[in-house]
This record gives structure tokens, sequence and C-alpha cells, in this order.
């Protein structure tokens, strides 16, 4: 409790916070992430192969499409958000 207490960060501004917090707490903070960049581009590869294939009735309906697609190919088991996520970030 007391490092903690000893390592607040003071600033004068919300822009100068940011960048002493990353600095406090380093960098890549949070949780790993479930799939790596192959597995991210074999996933974008899997979404262009299912848009000629057939139509779907909404865009969460298509990332469910690719993620079961994916699954079955041998790649992480990831949610449609999850997919969406991946295909937003490549795009």
């Amino acid at each position: 409790m007391e490092e903690w207490i000893s390592s607040t960060v003071l600033s004068e501004t919300q822009e100068s916070a940011i960048p002493k917090a990353n600095e406090e707490l380093g960098v890549n903070v949070g949780r790993p992430k479930k799939y790596k960049s192959t597995e991210a581009s074999k996933i974008v590869e899997i979404s262009e192969w299912s848009k000629n294939r057939k139509p779907s009735r909404s865009k969460h309906h298509y990332h469910m499409q690719v993620a079961e697609a994916a699954a079955r190919r041998g790649l992480p088991t990831l949610s449609p958000r999850s997919i969406g996520r991946i295909l937003e970030a490549q795009s």
C-alpha cells in the first residue's frame, strides 16, 4: 500500500498526466491479446473469402460466420466482437 501512495502522479494538465502515468505504469499494461499478428492476417483472409461466398444479415452475423470459419481452420476461438475489432484494425 505504501508503494502505491509514494508513486502518485502529479501534473498540471491531463495531457501531461498521460505520459507520466505511462512512465510509472510501464508499457503493455492490460490483458494480453488472445491472438498473434499472423493469426490476425489469416482472419482477414477468411473475411475476404467469406465476403464472396454468401451475404449475411448483419455485421454481427458476418463476424459470427468469420469466427466460426476461423475456429474450423484451427485458429483460436474468438467472439464475433473480437473478430470485428481485428477487421477494423486491419482496414
